[in-house]
């Protein structure tokens, strides 16, 4: 898996990292974007195609602090010398693209060259031509810290192998727990970043922190809840537009949520759309906002289903706004709490 992040990239680029040694934090390398360039056979200089791709790239990453990574490579047909060298004349066509053009400063490009020790693919007759490249890539220097903390299970307060998925604007990391429930990972100093937090069998958990110094000495503790029979879980940061059965988009990551605890688990679910209509009697089944409430659990039904899982594993249904978390909202926050879809675990349908 490729994240965002890149603690080390080469020999080369490590120089590039610092630590603090009075705290958790180090200067770093953030992964911003890339593109892989293609060669056909035996050849190293840049196409028409290429040379559009490359000005992108760097016109649209700027910045002094900019760093580039060529790496130059080749498939397998030839002598270990010829690829060596073929690998390094790849490499060099972009490096020379980008100083003699003036798009990079020689001081912020580092160029490797590993021949056909690193494929991207097999070197399969088909699959050949995706190793007869240079990977160019685009970092960024970030400050880094080192957050830690631990999953526990919620009812006898032992600890589980869960995921930890820790993302913030341009970033994005995980890890899993180790035995205990221990996990760690370097997110960007003086950010905010959400926690998602998920385990087989049990529903899943979201957290947002903002990274400090004062996470140096906290572990951050959560807990997950067991999937059980009967019990109601709330859809953390899911939120829908008023009066639509649409998501506001950073609810989205919550679906996926989801879908990876019903893909890991064998519960079945019963989805609960409500709506947000405050002061008011509750509506009956022919009321726009009962059909509303209807249309929310049917997306989140249809969502999973076009993901993959089971249809007999699910039921959908609209409560309008008879249990509102808030019947008397007065602000914005307190009716989009209302506007909502819950998860019950339910008895699965034997046949």
């Amino acid at each position: 898996m490729h994240s965002l992040f890149v603690s080390s990239i080469s020999i080369l680029l490590l120089g590039c990292i610092s630590f603090d040694s009075s705290a958790q934090a180090i200067d770093s390398l953030a992964f911003v974007e890339g593109v892989t360039i293609l060669f056909d056979s035996a050849e190293d200089q840049l196409s028409s195609d290429d040379i559009a791709r490359i000005d992108s790239l760097a016109t649209s990453h700027s910045s002094i602090s900019t760093l580039y990574r060529i790496e130059g490579h080749t498939d397998d047909v030839g002598s270990i010398e010829y690829n060596n060298t073929l690998a390094a004349k790849r490499a060099n066509s972009v490096r020379s693209y980008l100083t003699e053009n003036r798009l990079v400063d020689t001081s912020n490009i580092f160029t490797d060259s590993y021949g056909e020790l690193k494929p991207a693919q097999s070197n399969l007759q088909h699959k050949r031509k995706y190793n007869r490249r240079v990977d160019l890539s685009v970092y960024t220097q970030s400050r880094m810290r080192k957050i830690s903390g631990v999953v526990r299970l919620d009812s006898l307060d032992t600890t589980t192998i869960a995921k930890v998925l820790v993302k913030g604007k341009d970033f994005l990391d995980s890890t899993y727990t180790v035995a205990n429930g221990n996990w760690s990972l370097l997110a960007p100093d003086s950010t905010f970043v959400q926690l998602d937090i998920s385990a087989p069998n049990y529903f899943f958990s979201s957290k947002r922190i903002k990274v400090t110094q004062a996470l140096d000495k906290r572990i951050i503790d959560l807990k997950l809840p067991k999937l059980t029979i009967g019990k109601v879980y709330d859809m953390p940061d899911f939120y829908f537009k008023g009066n639509q059965p649409i998501l506001v988009p950073s609810s989205e990551p919550t679906l996926k949520l989801l879908f990876e605890t019903m893909s890991t688990s064998d519960v079945c679910i019963h989805i609960k759309g409500h709506v947000n209509h405050p002061n008011a009697p509750p509506v009956d089944k022919s009321h726009r906002y009962y059909t509303l409430s209807k249309a929310r659990a049917k997306m989140v039904f249809d969502y999973l289903k076009d993901k993959g899982i089971d249809t007999q594993r699910m039921q959908h249904n609209g409560y309008g706004n008879w249990k509102m978390k808030y019947p008397n909202a007065k602000n914005e926050a307190a009716m989009q709490k209302n506007r909502r879809v819950e998860i019950e675990i339910v008895e699965c349908n034997k046949k």
